[in-house]
């Protein structure tokens, strides 16, 4: 499953909300522990209250979660080397290799590419 960029774009979204929350609450309680007085600036009384903290606390740790996106076996490599991941069930009459062997896979059969006669072997595991 390939990520869409408007899935991209919602959790970029996501993550300046998370930022703008943090900001906000950084520069009110800065503004109120140091008795900063802007009379120019006159916040609601709901801001004070417990209740509005409470839901800023929950949308700022919602926007920060880790988002769960299904990446499947396809998009994901675990191995130390840096190239494509090669799920060898979706490689048919494709030459692929595995173990540093080239191998393909011919009416459902394993072969296995043999330098000394040059030619595709029937692959038998040790």
């Amino acid at each position: 499953m390939v990520q869409e960029p408007r899935d991209m774009w919602k959790l970029v979204a996501r993550r300046v909300v998370g930022i703008l929350v943090v900001a906000f609450a950084v520069a009110y309680w800065a503004a109120k522990i140091g008795a900063y007085d802007a009379p120019s600036i006159d916040l609601p009384n709901e801001v004070h209250s417990p209740a509005f903290w409470g839901v800023m606390a929950v949308i700022g740790a919602w926007a920060w979660l880790p988002a769960m996106l299904p990446y499947g076996a396809k998009e994901v490599s675990l191995s130390q080397d840096r190239r494509a991941f090669v799920n060898p069930n979706d490689v048919h009459n494709q030459p692929f290799e595995m173990e540093g062997n080239w191998f393909i896979i011919w009416n459902g059969n394993y072969l296995m590419w043999d330098d000394a006669t040059s030619a595709w072997q029937p692959y038998r595991p040790n």
